[in-house]
């Protein structure tokens, strides 16, 4: 197996072994807050697919690890994270595309309609991502509004927030 592909699972089975945690504990949680046993508690479906992604991340963890060994895998995340991470493009776009959705969601959507907030984000993301000419990003955006509110909204009648 590939050096490169050993370490992105090892940075992969740290994730879901953090989101593995979360839904378990989670699911813990719900559970303790009822008054009914494990199994017929809302948490148990969550603790048992959160037990379940831990054993399946540890298990990509040892098999990442091997040949290669903890102390060098930790060394080569310094090295990613300042050459790969920190300076790269992609990173920035992603970065900017989760601000760019959190003021969509937790300022935009709270003091404009659906419609146009929407309207605005789409508008906004073509004109950063260059994605097309200013007429066909306004045709697009305004074609994309329009099918999402006729479809949900009229077709079948799901009110939009």
């Amino acid at each position: 197996m590939d050096k490169d592909k050993k370490f992105l699972d090892f940075i992969a089975s740290v994730i879901l072994l953090a989101l593995g945690s979360y839904v378990f504990g989670y699911g813990i949680f719900v559970f303790t807050r009822q008054n009914t046993k494990f199994t017929t508690s809302a948490g148990f479906l969550p603790a048992i697919l959160g037990g379940g992604l831990i054993v399946c991340s540890l298990m990509l963890m040892y098999s990442s690890l091997q040949e290669v060994g903890l102390k060098k895998t930790l060394g080569q995340i310094k090295v990613w994270w300042s050459r790969d991470i920190i300076h790269s493009r992609q990173t920035h776009n992603t970065v900017f595309g989760i601000l760019l959705m959190g003021v969509y969601s937790c300022v935009m959507m709270s003091f404009l309609p659906y419609w146009l907030a929407t309207l605005i984000m789409l508008l906004f993301l073509f004109w950063y991502l260059h994605a097309a000419g200013p007429v066909k990003s306004v045709l697009i955006a305004v074609l994309t509004v329009v099918a999402i509110v006729g479809v949900f909204q009229y077709a079948f009648h799901v009110r939009l927030p």
